[in-house]
């Protein structure tokens, strides 16, 4: 019997459903020294082909994995400025934003007008309650520790 051996970026995502606790464990932090820019203030987007490790950086963003390292007694990956950060974002693969590409306005221009202004108000709703959501994990879970912790 042949060892066949599967490329884990074959199936598509698979970081998406790794949990905190696993991901803790699995996750290399080599490539970090390459995307340093993420975890600075300001906007980023992240693109790249399937399996280049997009998800996986952007795990780190969430406060579930900061909590699961703080849990595992693992020391963070990011250290000094790079892990003083507190993130929001949206995917909008899985957000239902494209849906407001298909949708069908009639009528004249007018409607055609109003049709980003709605796109923005749902994108600014979804950062904020990504946002409180972060305070609310993090207050109850971290006791505020991690943000102290500097690692």
């Amino acid at each position: 019997m042949i060892d066949r051996r599967t490329n884990p970026f074959n199936e598509l995502y698979v970081t998406e459903t790794v949990s905190s606790s696993a991901f803790v464990r699995i996750f290399s932090p080599f490539i970090l020294k390459n995307a340093a820019a993420l975890f600075l203030p300001g906007n980023v987007v992240v693109k790249g082909m399937q399996g280049c490790g997009k998800s996986m950086l952007l795990s780190l963003l969430k406060p579930e994995v900061r909590i699961a390292y703080a849990e595992a007694q693992e020391d963070f990956p990011l250290a000094g400025k790079y892990a003083k950060f507190f993130g929001a974002g949206i995917n909008l693969t899985r957000s239902g934003a494209i849906d407001f590409g298909q949708r069908y306005i009639g009528g004249s221009g007018d409607e055609m007008e109003i049709l980003p202004i709605y796109f923005g108000d749902f994108l600014n709703y979804w950062i904020v309650y990504d946002v409180l959501n972060t305070l609310s994990i993090l207050s109850e879970k971290a006791d505020g520790k991690i943000a102290c912790a500097g690692r």
